[in-house]
């Protein structure tokens, strides 16, 4: 199974990406499934879900700005309210859902050893 966990849409304000063409990419290249995590947003979730049909996973999630840097939330329905790290990182398991840090070398990772 192939999927893509990562991936911005217009939604996000870092990519021009429609979600229609993001659907339509997604099964040209094969994959099973996506993610669309757009920053501090999740409004592409219910449009790709509409537009994806039976035939490709659409994983809830959003990319939340932390001061400690970015962490996708996957698996997540619910907006992610908070941007304190240790409290989205709360919000984030309450919901069943999977924290990752996207960019672990993009900066210093500002997050202390016993969270990570």
């Amino acid at each position: 199974m192939e999927l893509d966990l990562h991936i911005h849409s217009r939604y996000s304000g870092d990519s021009w990406m429609r979600v229609d063409r993001i659907i339509e990419i997604a099964r040209e290249r094969g994959l099973n499934g996506i993610a669309i995590t757009d920053h501090n947003r999740n409004d592409a979730v219910a449009e790709a879900r509409s537009l994806a049909g039976g035939d490709l996973i659409i994983v809830p999630g959003m990319e939340v700005r932390t001061t400690w840097g970015d962490i996708l939330a996957l698996f997540c329905e619910k907006f992610i309210e908070s941007r304190d790290p240790v409290e989205v990182l709360k919000e984030i398991h309450q919901q069943g859902g999977l924290a990752v840090w996207p960019h672990p070398y993009r900066k210093k990772l500002r997050c202390p050893r016993d969270i990570l």
